[in-house]
């Protein structure tokens, strides 16, 4: 087993994995996992193609990686760089990079206006340029007077902002967009939804609610693990003390961790036998004897 320093990539890459698995069992705990399985299938029995997309791009992908391996095999690996291989293959860019044969932009964030005064039958509906009441800041005020947005027209009483970073993206037929703080308000905290999701919902609207105090959990789990990383000096350390821990290792560094580390060469001793050719031996013993006879 090879010997792997632990870098400072390789433990941000290590948080960043422990991150997800921890959000991952968070979600599963608190019925949010469920939730956005619920969005997900709510928006493909919406949009049934959103199915037949997520199949083509996985099947373009597979038969990308064959047209690969099988090009490969005629060109030789050690004829072409991979760059140089897409940059001279059908599906070039000119840019020498993988292609993407299906060019679909999965959803890395939920933005939602959860409400339960809403009707359900606006649930998983989209939702535009929404905001709530703010004051703006004094850049944005003529003669210094205070002056207050009011809310957009499809603001309803008792609606709440919500945002989530997905452990694992979402293919919707619209990305989603938003922000916590409209960049012309005053306080730090003003929502504005661009692009957003309805969600009225009473049972899905409980669950998310949850998820701010989610965020801090993760949070304090990611320091604590951040904080333990600091001990070690090499990655196999790391997964001496915890058993699981190749599940958050990278594949690249699995593979060097893999390699086996050639064997010291012991120091060689020559023999003075070794050293005479074989032709000679009889020869070479029989002068030694007389000469010793000589003495």
């Amino acid at each position: 087993m090879a010997s792997v320093q632990m870098s400072g990539v390789l433990k941000t890459e290590i948080l960043e994995n422990y991150e997800k698995q921890v959000r991952s069992a968070y979600e599963t705990k608190t019925g949010v996992a469920d939730v956005v399985n619920q969005i997900r299938t709510g928006m493909e029995d919406t949009v049934p193609l959103l199915k037949d997309f997520r199949e083509l791009k996985s099947s373009a992908e597979f038969l990308l990686d064959e047209f690969k391996k099988q090009t490969m095999q005629l060109v030789g690996a050690n004829n072409i760089s991979m760059k140089d291989f897409w940059r001279s293959s059908m599906f070039s860019d000119g840019y020498g990079s993988k292609p993407n044969l299906v060019g679909l932009s999965e959803t890395k964030k939920l933005y939602c206006v959860i409400n339960l005064n809403r009707d359900i039958s606006e649930n998983f509906s989209y939702i535009f340029d929404w905001h709530a009441m703010y004051e703006k800041s004094d850049y944005y005020v003529e003669h210094n007077k205070i002056v207050t947005q009011p809310a957009t027209a499809n603001f309803v009483d008792g609606d709440l902002y919500f945002e989530y970073e997905f452990a694992t993206p979402l293919l919707l037929p619209l990305q989603l967009n938003g922000r916590k703080r409209h960049y012309q308000a005053k306080s730090d905290y003003a929502p504005y939804v661009d692009i957003g999701l309805v969600i009225s919902d009473p049972e899905m609207y409980n669950v998310l609610k949850q998820v701010s105090e989610t965020d801090i959990k993760v949070a304090e789990a990611v320091q604590t693990m951040k904080d333990c990383l600091e001990q070690f000096t090499t990655l196999k350390k790391f997964l001496d003390e915890f058993s699981g821990g190749m599940a958050l290792v990278p594949e690249e560094y699995k593979q060097r961790l893999a390699k086996k580390t050639p064997p010291r060469k012991k120091s060689i001793k020559v023999k003075p036998e070794t050293i005479i050719p074989d032709d000679i031996k009889d020869q070479m013993a029989e002068v030694v004897f007389e000469n010793s006879l000589l003495k």
